[in-house]
Parts: structure tokens; sequence; C-alpha cells
């Protein structure tokens, strides 16, 4: 559903509390402290350098930043079918799912995960998949993300716990 803030705040909070678990504090802290898009992208290139869990938080992050639905007075004009409703919140500074997959920030994100992969645990590579799959956008990057996620988690059979297999299966 969509919140006040244009996102998608009832699952988005709980996709936050589940990804950010395994992350030290100070990380939590800025994670929850970026308000846009742009801002997430920022923090995932300054920190392409992190482990997997890290990136992979960011990224979804960044998806829950990203206006689903527009608000406030773009939501009356779609009402009003005056415009698309592929506007977005205005608050969001014109953020868009196709803004972002067109951001060399983005692209830089997602390979640095991608390249953490294979070294990443099992619950980290379930929720990369998870992340790379609720961007709904299809990149060349999003794809060879998911299907290296899929090639490590064929290698690793055993290793997963059913709560993990579960996220990959969503």
């Amino acid at each position: 559903g969509g919140g006040a803030s244009g996102g998608h705040a009832a699952d988005g909070e709980d996709d936050a509390a589940r990804s950010y678990s395994a992350l030290p504090p100070a990380v939590v802290r800025q994670l929850r402290a970026l308000r846009t898009p742009g801002e997430a992208l920022k923090f995932g290139v300054e920190n392409e350098g992190a482990d997997a869990s890290t990136l992979e938080a960011t990224l979804h992050r960044l998806r829950y930043l990203i206006p689903t639905y527009p608000s406030g007075a773009a939501a009356a004009a779609v009402r009003k079918g005056e415009t698309s409703p592929a506007l977005t919140d205005e608050s969001r500074g014109g953020w868009t799912l196709e803004r972002v997959k067109s951001d060399g920030r983005f692209h830089v994100l997602v390979a640095a995960l991608t390249s953490r992969l294979e070294s990443c645990n099992g619950r980290a590579l379930a929720l990369s998949a998870d992340a790379a799959a609720r961007m709904s956008v299809p990149t060349p990057e999003l794809r060879a993300l998911l299907e290296r996620a899929a090639e490590v988690a064929l290698e690793r059979e055993n290793s997963f716990k059913p709560r993990h297999l579960t996220v990959l299966a969503l």
C-alpha cells in the first residue's frame, strides 16, 4: 500500500527490518537516514566496497524510497484524468524506477552486490535476490544478479535455512 510518502510503507518497513538485522547499528542508522533515491544511490557508491549485506540493504532501501504511486497534487491530477499515473511524488524530486535504472550509480551498486554473491552467506544471498526482484525493472544488471544468485544457490543446495528458501521462492 502507498503511505503518505508515496512509497510502500507497510511492506517496505518490514523488508528493511528483515534486511537490517545483520548490519552494525551505525550502518542501520545511516540507511534509515536516507530520504531520497538519490541519497541511497550516493550511499551505495560510497560503500561500493562494503559486504553483501550492506549492499543488499542499500538496494532494499533504494526500492523503498522510490514512489510507486503519485501522491498529493499528482495523485489528484491522476484521479481527474489530467495526467498519467507515471508521475511521481514531487517530494522525491521526480524519482521514478525508470530514472533510477538509468542512473550510473544504480549500475555500480548492483554490480558490486553481484560480485559479492559467491562469498556471502545464505541469508544475504536470499535477501539480495529478493532486493533485486523487488526493483521491478528488468535491467541487464539485475538479471545478472538474479542469475548469479540462482547459480550460487544451486552450488549450495544444503546450506539454506527454510526461511531463506522461502525468501528465494517469493
